[in-house]
């Protein structure tokens, strides 16, 4: 057991230098960009009575250090804060950390021989903290050099039942039936683009994976389910080389309607109202509570829209929802794993022709921006409209608070909802959810 002063990841970028524990300038050498010869895997536990505390990067590598100089005496460069990433193991809330080392050579086969179980003390005795840190070490070849590529997986593993669906984005839906388990599946084919390896991967430079990683975090009944990703490389007629991004996802369908546009048009536009409100009731509550979720995991959605909210049956035999497509997702939690509720937009997200102005480049994006989205969305259910055009003059119309007079007559409870959320009376999905506007509606 050995006593470190963790660091509050709150503080981490604010704490001057010169309070920071002195680095031995003997056995670690700055440098801006290292050439890493050691991938570390670190899981993280944490046992406290008093405090729950995010380990930071500073945190992961102060420890490192330790392991490398104090305990087994070699030398190394400073490891960068922006070669560690924590983040949780998928589908426990336990968290590990990726670190890429550069340790010098003699070092290198005495660390791939360890496999090291560390526990740490809080130098401050009030925290009651301890973490155990259990560590494994791997050359950095065996990662970098990996093979990244499924080729010929698709065909191999795939028969397409219905053809090619062109959609925006260099993307395409395929209907396909796996050869081995005989299911049917919805496979998603995303053309990346840039260079594709490991590096980029590892530094989250591949915008497209973004919808990946974020999937495979989330497991909720109104979520849809990823089975499984690969890359695969394409040459095309002109001898151009092209990496695909497939994701092998759930296949959802009610009543031959896919999403909820195409449910709201062709179901609740037909059905009488008071059928037509309960159902509604049931969709507004799986859609709360899937993106409660989405949030509760650490990110935003930035495209909610009835294309993107998948329709099925549950066992039941009654609609279920599954929120989709997160292309357009991203992190409200910061390297540390920190949740900090909201973001800057370095670019305009989302359907622009329907954005709400808070998805605007270099302007703050919240839960409250989110939840305006998902008033559109009521109102699209309410007063379902098939024609694209029409249906964004019926959201600008809205947002002036101008409705057509059938919505103000037949669906007052539901026109309170939307007007709350346009008016982003609430920040989060949490607060929403706990109203008593909410509530008074669930329950009427």
């Amino acid at each position: 057991m050995i006593d470190i002063e963790f660091i509050d990841s709150d503080d981490e970028q604010q704490k001057p230098a010169q309070n920071q524990q002195p680095i031995n300038n003997q056995v670690m050498q700055q440098e801006e960009t290292p050439s890493p010869n050691i991938f570390a895997v670190v899981i993280i536990n944490q046992y406290s009575n008093k405090i729950q505390h995010i380990i930071s990067r500073r945190d992961v590598i102060t420890v490192i250090e330790h392991i490398v100089i104090n305990m087994l005496k070699g030398s190394m460069k400073q490891i960068r804060p922006t070669d560690v990433k924590i983040e949780p193991i998928l589908s426990t809330s336990v968290q590990k950390a990726c670190c890429l080392l550069e340790v010098n050579e003699n070092m290198v086969q005495q660390l791939l021989d360890s496999q090291l179980n560390l526990s740490c003390n809080d130098k401050d005795p009030q925290k009651g903290l301890i973490v155990s840190y259990e560590f494994k070490f791997f050359r950095f070849n065996e990662f970098n050099q990996c093979n990244l590529l499924s080729n010929g997986k698709f065909v191999k593993e795939f028969c397409v039942i219905r053809p090619y669906q062109e959609t925006q984005r260099l993307t395409s839906i395929i209907l396909a039936i796996n050869k081995m388990d005989q299911q049917i599946y919805a496979v998603k084919k995303v053309r990346l683009t840039g260079e594709f390896s490991w590096q980029r991967l590892f530094y989250n430079q591949i915008t497209q994976i973004r919808e990946v990683k974020a999937m495979l975090r989330l497991q909720h009944p109104n979520v849809i389910r990823l089975y499984s990703w690969w890359v695969e490389q394409e040459i095309n007629e002109k001898n151009q080389k092209f990496f695909y991004l497939y994701l092998q996802q759930e296949y959802d369908s009610y009543l031959g309607c896919n999403d909820l546009l195409q449910f709201s048009v062709n179901y609740l536009s037909i059905v009488p109202v008071e059928q037509k409100r309960k159902t509604l009731k049931s969709l507004i509550s799986q859609l709360i509570n899937g993106l409660e979720y989405i949030h509760g995991q650490g990110f935003f959605h930035r495209d909610l829209k009835l294309e993107n909210v998948l329709v099925t049956k549950d066992n039941s035999g009654e609609v279920a929802l599954r929120i989709c497509d997160f292309d357009w997702s991203k992190t409200h939690l910061n390297d540390d794993g920190q949740k900090i509720n909201w973001l800057i937009l370095s670019k305009e997200c989302g359907t622009v022709e329907i954005n709400n102005v808070m998805q605007r480049r270099g302007i703050v994006y919240d839960a409250k921006a989110e939840l305006f989205q998902v008033g559109i969305i009521i109102l699209d259910l309410c007063d379902p409209i098939c024609g694209k055009e029409e249906r964004i003059q019926n959201h600008k119309n809205a947002k002036n608070n101008q409705f057509r007079p059938h919505i103000s007559e037949q669906y007052k409870p539901e026109l309170q909802l939307i007007q709350a959320l346009f008016n982003m009376e609430f920040k989060s999905v949490q607060e929403f959810k706990n109203s008593p506007l909410y509530n008074k509606y669930m329950q009427g």
